[in-house]
Order: structure tokens, then C-alpha cells, then sequence
């Protein structure tokens, strides 16, 4: 899962973006993807199987807006085409959920902000699979550090604050 933000016709929206991969998919999906992703990395990194067969590199965070930065466009393409090649051979599903950002303000009568639209965006994607999501679910989002940072000092602000009146919070 991933945000998403832009244009259509001169209006803004913000959006996520993801797939689902079924439980029983993910080790077909890995056992395909990691060693191949590994020799295009190796060779991109001037590492051939003559030279060190047993090298293994990190895979690449695969990041819309910063896409694979430290890579030469033909090997972002390589990275991409496997990235799909194997995701086809499983039943996977992608999805995409939005707003136009105007919308929101207007339907609840105050002014949204960034992490206000992309929070909407993550609740209305779990409610649209709500019905077909069983136990064994897992989510998995690309976190943006600094606003989980700014997030967590708001948090410590708050909870300093009530500890110093004498209200202490206990979360489990």
C-alpha cells in the first residue's frame, strides 16, 4: 500500500494504491521475485556470477515517487517487468481508492489535511474489504518517517502533559 496524490482536470485527489496477495500465493511470489531481483541488483552493483556467485544484495525499496534512485532507468524497467512478471503468476488483485480532495472538505464542512485524506483513504480501503479479509490478513504500508515522527512527538507532548496533572494512560 502506498499514498498517492495528484491532478485529473485541474482538481487534486489523494488516493492508495496496493495489491492483495493471497496467503497461500506469498511463497510462490517470493520464490520467484527475491533471487532474480538479487542477480539484476548484482549486476547493476558490476557483481556476475564469475566474479561472486554468493553474493546477496538488499532489495530495493520500490517507491513511487522516489523510484529505485540509485539505479539507471534500464534497470528500474528490469526491476519493474519482474515485479509484474511474478505478481501475474499469482492471483493477486490491485486496488486504488480516492477522493477528490475538494470533496472531503465540502462533505465534512472543515478542511482536510494531508495525513487527514490518506488516514480516510487506508480506513475506506479496509471497510470496502471488510467482508472478504479473514484472519489471517496482513497489511503492509509504506510509512512515511517524518510524519511518524512529528506524529509520535505530538503524542509524547500529549502524554507529558497528563502525566504531569496526575492522569496516567495505560495502553495494551
Amino acid at each position: 500500500m502506498d499514498e498517492q496524490e495528484g491532478k485529473i482536470d485541474g482538481r487534486k485527489f489523494t488516493a492508495v494504491c496496493g495489491f492483495e496477495l493471497p496467503n497461500n500465493q506469498l511463497n510462490i511470489f517470493r520464490s520467484r521475485y527475491y533471487p532474480k531481483l538479487n542477480k539484476i541488483v548484482a549486476r547493476a552493483n558490476g557483481v556476475t556470477p564469475e566474479n561472486d556467485e554468493s553474493a546477496i544484495f538488499a532489495a530495493p525499496i520500490i517507491h513511487g515517487s522516489s523510484l529505485l534512485p540509485d539505479f539507471e532507468n534500464e534497470v528500474k524497467f528490469q526491476i519493474l517487468d519482474l515485479l509484474f512478471e511474478c505478481l501475474s503468476d499469482t492471483d493477486c488483485h490491485f486496488f486504488r481508492l480516492g477522493y477528490y480532495d475538494d470533496s472531503l472538505d465540502k462533505a465534512y464542512y472543515h478542511k482536510f489535511g494531508r495525513a487527514d485524506r490518506i488516514e480516510l483513504c487506508l480506513n475506506s480501503f479496509w471497510l470496502m474489504l471488510g467482508q472478504n479479509v479473514g484472519s489471517d490478513y496482513l497489511f503492509i504500508y509504506e510509512i512515511d518517517r517524518e510524519s511518524l515522527k512529528k506524529a509520535f512527538k505530538a503524542i509524547d507532548d500529549d502524554i507529558g502533559r497528563l502525566y504531569s496533572t496526575g492522569i496516567v494512560i495505560l495502553i495494551v
